[in-house]
């Protein structure tokens, strides 16, 4: 026993040794595994999405070798109290019981980022910048043939074009990480310019892809963004209270279109996803459904919360949206708009597709987990009873 905590104290004075001796070592750990997660999703779009084939044997020994390399890194520059493990051992927990490690990753970065300070800019930066090499480096190799386009997709007899990225509602999706970046950065000084030019590209990438779902969604965002900018989150109760429902009001709105919505009407509008919807509630369990892959083969889903209710179980699901909330409550009591700004585009988006755990896109996941403190909650509770 004695050893073993020798042992351990001499490793965190050597961590503490490197961290001293390289002040940007934090910061470039946690961009490079920022890198190798936005990375390996473009290249999955090129090969798996686009070209219909495997990702390279030696190109995904690197992916994944980069992964768990980082993720050990960050682990070890991590300095752990009991709080802190407490939370590593529960997200490690729900990444075996789920079979999903991102959500480790989620967990790990998010501890790191609040043990070693990182803010909140520093990480949407890191996706916004990164996303925006790949994104643009994407379409201009599309554009220059070197990529060609996935399978061929009309909306009527009008060819949709996916930019390379395999599927017409790809791009929309892969835009979310620089809306959400751009709106953030810009969020304090948001004029008619941000609104028009966001308008713009919405519309360009609308009139290449047809994608209704993706133009309807960032309109409903850019909608919300209004209305945040518009009103005071603290003095307005009522509205400060919907903001804080958000995720429970999609959530519940979910459930609503695949029970109430499921008539020919509303899935001819809506793609049949009320009517796929309805297959997945029917088949929710506590702990999740076993049998969620061959639904899928005949039912494709695109909603986050049911696919998390379905794949992960009652138990987990509500977890997730409870410490949503609870974030979006802590910001709403900090006047924290954009915050919720960018919290908001990936939940609302989440209605429409499953990204809500797509460590590749949705960072606000990692934002939420780094403001949780497990001393801060236990001396509360202490202090309560």
């Amino acid at each position: 026993m004695v050893l073993v905590l020798a042992k351990t104290y001499i490793n965190t004075m050597t961590i503490d040794i490197i961290r001293n001796k390289n002040k940007n070592i934090i910061h470039f750990l946690l961009s490079a595994m920022i890198f190798v997660l936005i990375s390996k999703s473009y290249f999955y779009f090129i090969y798996v999405v686009n070209l219909k084939s495997n990702i390279p044997a030696n190109l995904n020994f690197l992916f994944v070798w980069s992964f768990r390399i980082l993720l050990l890194s960050l682990v070890l520059f991590i300095r752990w109290n009991l709080y802190d493990i407490l939370l590593f051992i529960i997200g490690l927990a729900i990444s075996m019981f789920t079979g999903n490690s991102m959500i480790l990753a989620f967990f790990v970065m998010g501890i790191y980022c609040r043990n070693n300070n990182i803010s909140n800019d520093y990480l949407v930066k890191n996706y916004l910048f990164i996303t925006a090499t790949f994104f643009f480096a994407l379409i201009l190799l599309n554009a220059l043939k070197l990529i060609p386009n996935g399978q061929l997709h009309y909306r009527g007899n009008t060819p949709r074009n996916d930019f390379g990225f395999g599927n017409p509602n790809s791009p929309f999706l892969a835009c979310l990480p620089l809306y959400a970046g751009y709106i953030y950065l810009r969020f304090d000084d948001y004029d008619n310019y941000d609104r028009a030019l966001l308008i713009v590209v919405s519309l360009i990438i609308y009139f290449q892809t047809y994608s209704r779902t993706g133009l309807i969604t960032i309109f409903a965002i850019l909608l919300f963004i209004e209305i945040l900018k518009r009103i005071n989150i603290v003095k307005n109760r009522f509205m400060s209270y919907l903001i804080i429902l958000i995720p429970i009001l999609i959530t519940l709105f979910s459930f609503f279109t695949g029970m109430f919505l499921n008539n020919d009407f509303f899935n001819e509008i809506l793609s049949h996803r009320p009517e796929a919807w309805n297959v997945y509630i029917q088949n929710i369990k506590l702990l999740g459904n076993s049998n969620y892959y061959t639904i899928r083969n005949t039912y494709p889903l695109d909603n986050s919360y049911l696919y998390s209710f379905v794949i992960y179980g009652v138990l987990f699901t509500i977890s997730l949206i409870g410490i949503y909330t609870y974030y979006i409550y802590k910001n709403v009591i900090d006047n924290n708009s954009k915050i919720i700004a960018i919290c908001s585009i990936f939940l609302i988006y989440s209605f429409g597709e499953n990204i809500l755990l797509n460590i590749n896109l949705n960072f606000t996941l990692i934002l939420v987990l780094s403001s949780i403190s497990l001393e801060k909650i236990h001396h509360y509770l202490k202090n309560r009873i």
